[in-house]
């Protein structure tokens, strides 16, 4: 198999047809009368809501803003931009209280008074992070830790997204509205993404199939906005900190993404480093995020079948 610059091409034009086809057939299956989906002004969820608008009409979707008090302030403006440009309804629900009143913001780092400085603390503990424990933070998070600190940070970053599936539930039963998803394939094969949250669970995840570079092909081809287009992959699952700084490769998404195709067709680890002249210890990393991330893929595992009166 030859892995190159070519190797995750789509026809654009078939593949935005096929996934409006998916996205009409299954609000009909589901008897749902349009679509509700978070509309964050990324890329993925722009991608989607513009999909969603045309398989099903813009004035039978809904893409609601889901801010919080630590969350990204530039999130719901790109989200604006977004909807202004397909011409949809929104919704804003500010997610602070019920966090508040969980008490999420109890939590050390939310006393840190500005995002900058929250920024600049990431940075810092994931620096002091990596040189005590020699693994990277996002790594050893994606399992069970002893670490005090460390558990309480991710049941305060996590619950965000948890809640804002909630929210999205909430008001697309009550309106009878499919809940679409925007998660994508290198998010999911890396556990780059909140379990349970909802980047995790929708009726449908249309975009579910395709690697990030796939989906930024699709973006130029629905001509989405520049603005959006250009901003940086990012989870915002803690401030400061970016796919590139999770994966901790030094590589591009598109290589990223070639590396998880390679190894997703079973190749050989050294036969990927040899065909994209990329160590293999990259690769090896990049494998071991997905070994490790196989919980949040497979939830709520049960036992194997048994047949216990025997």
């Amino acid at each position: 198999m030859k892995l190159n610059s070519k190797t995750l091409d789509i026809n654009c034009e078939k593949a935005s047809r096929d996934i409006q086809t998916f996205i009409k057939n299954k609000a009909k299956e589901f008897k749902r009368n349009g679509a509700i989906f978070g509309l964050s002004g990324g890329v993925d969820s722009t991608v989607v809501a513009a999909l969603c608008a045309r398989a099903l009409g813009k004035d039978n979707v809904l893409g609601l803003f889901l801010p919080e008090d630590e969350g990204n302030p530039g999130a719901t403006e790109d989200g604006r931009v977004a909807a202004k440009w397909l011409g949809i309804k929104t919704k804003l629900v500010d997610i602070t209280p019920p966090l508040k009143a969980l008490s999420t913001y109890d939590f050390i780092f939310s006393k840190i008074p500005t995002r900058k400085l929250k920024e600049k603390a990431t940075n810092l503990i994931y620096k002091y992070f990596e040189k005590k424990y020699g693994e990277n933070p996002f790594f050893y998070g994606l399992q069970g830790t002893e670490n005090e600190f460390m558990a309480k940070g991710a049941a305060h970053f996590k619950i965000k997204h948890r809640m804002r599936m909630v929210v999205i539930y909430f008001y697309g039963e009550s309106k009878n509205l499919l809940v679409v998803g925007a998660a994508n394939k290198s998010e999911a094969s890396t556990g780059l993404f909140c379990k349970f949250g909802i980047d995790h669970n929708s009726d449908i995840m249309p975009l579910g199939n395709l690697y990030r570079t796939q989906i930024l092909q699709l973006a130029k081809y629905l001509k989405i906005p520049e603005r959006i287009l250009n901003k940086p992959s990012s989870p915002d699952i803690i401030p400061g900190v970016e796919d590139k700084y999770i994966y901790i490769t030094g590589l591009p998404s598109d290589r990223v993404d070639l590396i998880l195709y390679g190894l997703s067709q079973n190749m050989k680890m050294k036969d990927i480093s040899k065909e994209l002249n990329i160590p293999v210890s990259k690769i090896e990393y990049l494998k071991s995020l997905n070994e490790r991330s196989f919980h949040m893929r497979n939830p709520s595992i049960k036992p194997q079948p048994k047949t216990y009166g025997e």
